[in-house]
């Protein structure tokens, strides 16, 4: 059977269950975690993707691919941190799209990440 994936509920955001804001310090690691049900019965794999407006970041923003086997729930962790010159604060919007292993977008979500100089 094909593996039909979606995201359950809300990304947790630093700990945070939909976060639509948070700040870091530059360098600081914030973590998402996206849960993926697999509705179809077979193997499936999805993965998450991170894009940054205005201005994408040159730093490793891919999610990890990960197996799922049928109906199971399994929690996608994303690390990104910021490599780009900034001034006193950045401010972006970051969106979260998950995807199939086809791409084959599942289901976006968006938040505000300011990043602060130490």
């Amino acid at each position: 059977s094909v593996a039909v994936l979606a995201p359950v509920g809300l990304p947790i955001i630093n700990g945070i269950v939909g976060a639509t804001q948070i700040t870091l310090i530059r360098q600081q690691v914030a973590s998402v975690i996206w849960s993926c049900r697999n509705s179809g019965g077979g193997a499936g794999q999805a993965r998450l993707r991170i894009t940054f407006s205005p201005v994408t970041l040159p730093s490793g923003v891919q999610g990890a691919l990960v197996t799922i086997p049928g109906f199971s729930t399994v929690p996608l962790l994303l690390a990104f941190g910021t490599v780009a010159p900034l001034l006193v604060s950045s401010v972006y919007t970051v969106t979260l799209a998950m995807l199939d292993d086809t791409n084959v977008v599942l289901g976006t979500y968006q938040f505000v990440l300011s990043i602060l100089e130490n």
